[in-house]
Order: structure tokens, then sequence, then C-alpha cells
């Protein structure tokens, strides 16, 4: 007699509530749907990065001005 087991993926997961506009949400939707992936899967796609790169898996860096000055360490201390 053969027994049937059921296993429980969900039991170690979390649920992420977030607040994301509206248009950006069903354009990355549409391309997600497009490729085949569900958004819980791109978001586990991206954490799994963040962990594997111990950051975040893309540049990240303030746009820069040339017209700006940089900080000095004057600037950064009070008076």
């Amino acid at each position: 007699m053969q027994t049937k087991r059921s296993v429980n993926i969900m039991a170690n997961t979390n649920v992420i509530y977030v607040r994301i506009d509206t248009t950006l949400k069903e354009n990355a939707e549409n391309i997600l749907n497009q490729l085949g992936i569900t958004p819980s899967s791109a978001i586990q796609m991206l954490y799994s990065q963040i962990v594997l790169q111990k950051g975040m898996p893309f540049e990240l860096r303030l746009p820069t001005n040339k017209q700006e000055k940089p900080l000095g360490l004057g600037n950064l201390t009070r008076d």
C-alpha cells in the first residue's frame, strides 16, 4: 500500500505588503506575464539576488549635476 505525503510549501513564507504606483504595477506585471513570471516570483528573485550579491543587484547612485559643487568636509559640519 502506497501512502501519500502532503508537503506544506507555504509553511516557511511571509507576506509583504507594498504600495506602488498603479501604472508602474500594471506595466511591470504586463512584462512579467509575457515572461511567464508571477509578481511573487519576481520579488523572490530580487530578494535572492540581494542576498547573493550582499546589496542591490543594480547600481544605485545619485544623479550627477555638473554645475553642483561636490560636498567638502566643511559642508558636512555644523557651525
